[in-house]
């Protein structure tokens, strides 16, 4: 078996008391079989505790008000002060810790929804790369995927990290190379054609080189207004989601408004000049810790371009809402709650990934456009 990480994985240090939110509210809380036998054992010793507050058919806990009902009055869970750390569920043992098994191998993420992550993830200056170690044991999932495939994108998700961290670049055109790559890398993938991806990273290095690249990303860039227009577009898009941060939707819906004024109005109000955050540096991280989540998941359904899509949506609204925030707290705070509202609904990340793999308007040539400008 083989375990994988990200280098900061370690580095991440939880804020306990001092955290500016609960880890306890604003997403879905699968509860995992062990535990929900002994729920249920709980349950009959004193149903009038549990009531109301599980969801039998799926399986999960009740929020009410968007809070797990379990909390008490100064934020601590109650299941753990009752029957102690032992009987909490899987997903609250290890949040913000993220387990993805893909056959053999085990990877842990840290999730963007949690503050202190958010803080530890977009600021930092050092590199991402991925560990691995051996570990003895047999994964109950390793006959399901071959040792190849899942060599086979995590390849590429290597690739597609050393691209989005070569410096030498600008940051608008790393997330342009990826995304070029993604479509004609999952066009040759659909086909059968494996072995064409060496060739498609080699003619991207032979391009890169040679400046024809940066000379075919220029016949893509459009004018500011049509790209603020694009922005509003996905914006718009994420106002049809299942409500999850009601915060991160309100910021949505002022932006949303303030892309509707006249050029003179937005310039007066917004505050671009404040922004403190190195930002080719921050989107570097922002798209880092997409690429590095969801990327490999294209082993089960060959998407990749969706996934790549998936992170650069997210480069756009967040971009767009960093600049009328300004400030570098509140912009790391639209990161973890824009997260919440994304990750912490399969609903929610399942429509949008479908959406962006299906509908016109978000194909890879407007994306290409919006993302260049």
């Amino acid at each position: 078996m083989i375990i994988a990480y990200p280098n900061y994985l370690k580095d991440f240090i939880c804020s306990g008391e001092h955290c500016k939110d609960t880890c306890c509210q604003s997403w879905e809380i699968q509860i995992d079989n062990p535990t929900w036998k002994k729920y249920q054992t709980f349950y009959k010793e004193r149903e009038d505790w549990w009531k109301g507050k599980l969801n039998k058919k799926e399986k999960s806990l009740i929020f009410k008000n968007g809070k797990c009902q379990f909390l008490d009055c100064n934020g601590l869970c109650q299941i753990q002060k009752q029957y102690g750390f032992s009987s909490l569920c899987k997903t609250c043992k290890e949040y913000p810790r993220h387990l993805e098994i893909y056959g053999e191998r085990k990877e842990w993420t840290l999730s963007l929804s949690c503050p202190e992550v958010a803080k530890l993830v977009l600021l930092r200056k050092e590199k991402v790369q991925f560990l691995s170690k051996e570990k003895e044991g047999v994964s109950p999932y390793e006959e399901e995927l071959s040792k190849k495939e899942i060599a086979f994108y995590c390849d590429i998700r290597e690739k597609f990290l050393e691209i989005l961290q070569d410096r030498a670049c600008s940051i608008k055109e790393r997330i342009a190379s990826i995304l070029v790559l993604s479509h004609d890398i999952e066009n040759k993938i659909k086909r059968g054609d494996y072995e064409a991806v060496n060739r498609i990273f080699a003619k991207y290095q032979r391009e890169k080189e040679t400046g024809k690249l940066s000379r075919k990303f220029t016949a893509y860039e459009v004018e500011s207004d049509i790209k603020e227009a694009y922005v509003k577009t996905c914006m718009q898009l994420l106002q049809e989601m299942e409500p999850i941060d009601s915060k991160c939707m309100q910021i949505i819906d002022t932006v949303v408004k303030e892309l509707d004024k006249s050029k003179e109005e937005q310039n007066k109000e917004q505050n671009r000049s404040n922004f403190p955050i190195e930002e080719e540096l921050f989107y570097e991280n922002l798209m880092v810790y997409f690429i590095s989540v969801y990327v490999v998941g294209a082993v089960y359904d060959e998407e990749l371009e969706s996934k790549v899509k998936l992170a650069i949506f997210s480069y756009l609204i967040i971009g767009q809402v960093a600049q009328w925030l300004g400030e570098q707290e509140a912009v790391i705070e639209f990161v973890w709650k824009y997260s919440r509202q994304l990750e912490h609904s399969s609903q929610n990340l399942e429509w949008l990934e479908e959406i962006l793999q299906t509908e016109h308007a978000f194909s890879y040539k407007s994306l290409l456009s919006c993302t260049l400008s």
